[in-house]
């Protein structure tokens, strides 16, 4: 290291103040200063090589931004310093999980439960290791428990509920998904009308609303000539960027855009369509005929007249990358290439 080096590098946190730089990057944390945080907890460590704690909120800082394989040393160095800091087996199952490593996963979430019986957090977060590593009926009984012993925690009916649609009961998990309401990215829109309940509604005007992503949409609208054999007139509020797709849609009346305003007797949003029909597997109806305007069709056919004679595919690699979950959905293009 030259001497230039030297000058610009910070001097070392002296022991006697080692807890408040550590206090103060616990500040900057809470703020969403993520970076000098982290400036912080290694200051804190360089002069107290053996504050746990420190070590722990790196692991934290360094999993937000996707440096999973620090972290996990992170965690496993407050482990050592200390074998019973608070919340490090349970930081440790996370991030193991995000690599997949599953087995070693649930044997860090088993110890915190174990550390921790009372904590609800540890047990749900021990649900949702089970659940990614395909242990649904375990994750069933521990969101369950922890519905139980928390029921104003948003979270574990919401994951409860996903479990349920996966082990195929769908008349409690249609139910239960209705509990996205209560999360904070799924606030319900004030409507003074009813919801509709999948009742007969003849001479009166239903709008359904969409929710969530493109996709759950695109799904859902296989629905809407179920619903409007039972009833008057089907508006369908429409994102613009499904407009051209849904302008033709089978049991639909009118498509409006978001904000537009609608005189409407009642009103569902898209996906609770899905409980109120009595959705099964073997009764699903066929995907709706979505229409592709012919300006798009000549722009495309342009482009695959160079591969006329060639078998094409497509591959939809990656999902939004706005949705905090698309890590666990999506992978990477390059991995494709070889078949290529």
């Amino acid at each position: 290291m030259s001497v230039r080096d030297a000058r610009r590098r910070p001097p070392p946190t002296p022991p006697s103040t080692a807890q408040q730089a550590f206090i103060r990057g616990l500040e900057h944390h809470r703020a969403g200063r993520v970076n000098e945080a982290m400036r912080l907890y290694r200051r804190t460590i360089e002069a107290d090589p053996r504050h746990s704690a420190a070590w722990t909120n790196l692991g934290i800082a360094l999993r937000a931004q996707g440096n999973f394989a620090a972290a996990i040393g992170c965690y496993k160095r407050a482990k050592e310093m200390n074998p019973n800091a608070d919340g490090v087996d349970g930081n440790l199952g996370n991030v193991l999980k995000d690599v997949g490593r599953h087995e070693e996963s649930l044997a860090a979430h088993r110890a915190a439960v174990a550390a921790r019986p009372d904590d609800t957090q540890a047990l749900y977060n021990y649900g949702i290791a089970l659940k990614q590593a395909g242990d649904l009926d375990g994750a069933l009984e521990a969101f369950d428990e922890v519905c139980r012993r928390d029921p104003k925690n948003p979270s574990p009916p919401w994951d409860r509920a996903l479990v349920l649609l996966s082990l195929g009961r769908f008349d409690e998990g249609w139910r239960a998904y209705e509990a996205r309401w209560g999360l904070a990215e799924h606030k319900p829109r004030p409507y003074d009308v009813p919801q509709w309940q999948g009742e007969p509604f003849p001479d009166k005007t239903l709008l359904v609303h969409p929710e969530q992503g493109f996709g759950d949409a695109i799904i859902s609208s296989r629905l809407l000539p179920l619903v409007k054999a039972r009833g008057g007139t089907v508006v369908l509020e429409c994102k613009p960027e499904t407009w051209r797709l849904f302008s033709r849609l089978e049991g639909v009346d009118r498509l409006v855009k978001p904000g537009e305003p609608v005189v409407a007797d009642l009103h569902i949003p898209i996906m609770s369509l899905l409980g109120v029909l009595d959705v099964r597997l073997g009764a699903l109806p066929q995907p709706p005929r979505l229409h592709i305007p012919e300006e798009s069709r000549s722009r495309f056919r342009l482009l695959f007249q160079r591969y006329r004679d060639r078998f094409k595919v497509g591959i939809i690699w990656s999902g939004s990358a706005t949705f905090k979950g698309n890590r666990d959905r999506s992978t990477r293009l390059e991995r494709f290439l070889p078949l290529a």
